[in-house]
């Protein structure tokens, strides 16, 4: 598909990201790019972060020097692989050892500063605030008010059919909206009110691994469980488990998970987490054989 595919990654991707943001003195800076196998005289006292970045890059078009010099030194911009933007423009001006060169330095440049500096991420980092499971609470008792009014209205055979659809599948499709709804609106919450200078913040700004929901599934709530694109509707006579009456179709039944990851799940929440996990196995062992070496 035409992007690059060497290019740094996760600790790389965080230190030039951080450097990006730091002012360094004479002497930090040089000790941080001879370490990094460039030699640069630097006569400024204290010198910014991207300027040191841009020691890496080779003698090429100055337009394409300030294009990276302007941007957030992100994933895109520090040769990170795939949807990374300066590695073609380098590749275009320069020779292709130069090119692999410039990538070199630039992994070396970030993974020795956020060495120098330490980096590390505690479980106090993944949790949020109470407002926010506060609201996590209230946007939950939303989403099962509009799955309660759904299963209500396919009682009482008012349900809006969705043009080609079973009743039944109408249902299953409106209940999964609303409670897919709830998952993106608490990752509303959660970016709203996450702390800019959290470590998993920058790790997620910087796109070198990570994003909203994680936090979301850690800390708040893992939301609906989806199999085979729908709600669960295998398991026991007319029920997903041993734990609920038959014929129940209300979220809790259904695979909907409440608790979060860091206060652990109840014992039907667990199976359900168990079995689309169990799920993503078998899809990652079987479908290597199907697709690679039979089709």
């Amino acid at each position: 598909n035409n992007t690059n595919l060497i290019g740094t990654i996760s600790d790389a991707i965080t230190g030039n990201y951080l450097l990006g943001k730091d002012r360094l003195t004479k002497s930090q800076a040089q000790q941080l790019l001879f370490n990094s196998g460039m030699y640069s005289k630097i006569t400024k006292a204290n010198i910014d972060g991207k300027e040191i970045f841009m020691h890496v890059l080779p003698k090429m078009d100055h337009s394409i020097i300030k294009k990276i010099e302007d941007s957030e030194l992100t994933s895109e911009y520090t040769f990170g692989v795939e949807n990374d933007k300066s590695t073609k423009w380098v590749d275009r001006e320069v020779t292709r050892d130069e090119t692999i060169d410039t990538i070199t330095k630039a992994f070396s440049l970030g993974t020795k500063y956020l060495s120098n500096i330490g980096f590390t991420i505690s479980l106090k980092d993944l949790d949020v605030d109470e407002n926010v499971k506060k609201k996590t609470n209230e946007i939950i008792k939303e989403g099962e008010a509009k799955a309660e009014k759904v299963i209500e209205e396919y009682n009482n055979h008012e349900l809006e059919i969705i043009p080609g659809k079973t009743e039944e599948e109408s249902r299953e499709i409106k209940i999964l909206q609303a409670l897919n709804e709830v998952r993106t609106k608490i990752g509303k919450a959660v970016k709203n009110d996450f702390p800019q200078e959290n470590p998993v913040n920058s790790m997620i700004l910087s796109g070198s691994g990570g994003n909203m929901l994680n936090i979301t599934q850690i800390a708040c709530s893992v939301g609906q469980k989806v199999l085979f694109s729908e709600r669960f509707n295998l398991g026991y006579t007319n029920r997903t488990l041993s734990h609920f009456k038959e014929y129940d179709l209300s979220p809790r039944a259904k695979g909907f998970i409440y608790s979060s990851y860091m206060d652990g799940l109840k014992p039907h929440e667990f199976f359900f987490d168990a079995i689309t996990g169990r799920d993503g196995l078998m899809d990652t062992a079987l479908r290597t054989p199907k697709s690679g070496y039979l089709y």
